[in-house]
């Protein structure tokens, strides 16, 4: 339905608004329940984790590396695809068995239920019915024969 099409239902349904009103009214925001489903995001995985993970050797083979720098950037910036990455170079350096590669990609693909998710959200109808904010010149050239 084009934004044309939904307004002219907007003033079908509520004949007795002016332009302006019915402005007004789509305009509003409203306390709804949220139209997008809760989502899964990453559980962020800390070095800590990590080191729990692997062995006690690794552990200072990782450390030593020239790589560990880069692991610990891309665990301060939650980047599971640069951790993997750099820890398939220190598994093929032989620094890292593949039991503990695995583990860590055990860690890194946990997921959670999303904690910023909101059940309720303001939101106006134009907005729900995703056309963002509504003119008042938008309804009364509709209105005008």
């Amino acid at each position: 339905m084009t934004k044309q099409e939904w307004l002219l239902s907007q003033i079908a349904q509520f004949p007795q608004l002016s332009a302006r009103e019915l402005t007004s009214y789509l305009n509003d925001k409203v306390l709804v329940d949220n139209p997008v489903p809760i989502g899964q995001v990453s559980v962020e995985t800390t070095l800590e984790e990590v080191s729990a993970v692997v062995t006690d050797a690794e552990v200072l083979a990782l450390a030593e590396s020239p790589v560990y720098l880069r692991i610990l950037d891309a665990i301060a910036q939650n980047r599971p695809d640069w951790i993997v990455g750099n820890l398939t170079t220190l598994k093929r350096g032989g620094k890292l068995t593949q039991a503990s590669f695995d583990a860590i990609l055990v860690l890194l693909q946990r997921t959670q239920i999303d904690p910023s998710y909101q059940e309720q959200i303001l939101i106006s109808p134009a907005e729900l019915a995703g056309y963002g904010a509504i003119l008042v010149s938008d309804v009364e050239e509709l209105l005008t024969p």
